[in-house]
């Protein structure tokens, strides 16, 4: 199978929304971190990273350069970086992004999902959906179904 993805997971938003409000918490061991909550499942590991708050789960991976409207000076890292974009642009915070990049912004209070790759997909977001469930990876072979 060749190396191990750096993101998979998925989110279920019937669950969610049978579960009420947004309730996720992250484990981290070392650079690998762990999202996890009634109906979400996120893994990462690797050069990709993972930026979790108020119901808003953000997984990148790459180099993103954004725009001076959306950038935050102060995030340590990509996913906090588009978390920051998304809280002040929306879902547009993905239209002038540069350099190569995958996120997923998964917007659990919204019921929301926005993936957006740069423009050779140098950095894949492979997905499918079934029923009310979003599973991903920047693998095709590790999207779990």
């Amino acid at each position: 199978m060749g190396r191990p993805p750096l993101f998979s997971g998925f989110v279920d938003f019937a669950a969610l929304r049978a579960a009420g409000a947004p309730n996720v918490r992250v484990e981290w061991s070392g650079a690998d971190a762990r999202v996890s909550g009634p109906g979400v499942e996120v893994r990462v590991t690797g050069d990709a990273n993972v930026a979790a708050e108020d119901g808003c789960i953000v997984v990148a991976a790459g180099a993103p350069r954004l725009d001076a409207g959306g950038d935050d000076p102060n995030a340590r890292d990509p996913a906090s970086h588009w978390l920051g974009a998304y809280r002040k642009r929306g879902a547009d915070c993905v239209r002038d992004a540069r350099g190569t990049f995958a996120v997923l912004i998964l917007d659990l209070q919204a019921g929301a999902a926005i993936g957006a790759v740069d423009r050779f997909a140098i950095r894949p977001l492979c997905y499918a959906v079934e029923g009310s469930r979003l599973a991903f990876s920047d693998r095709a072979d590790a999207v779990p179904l």
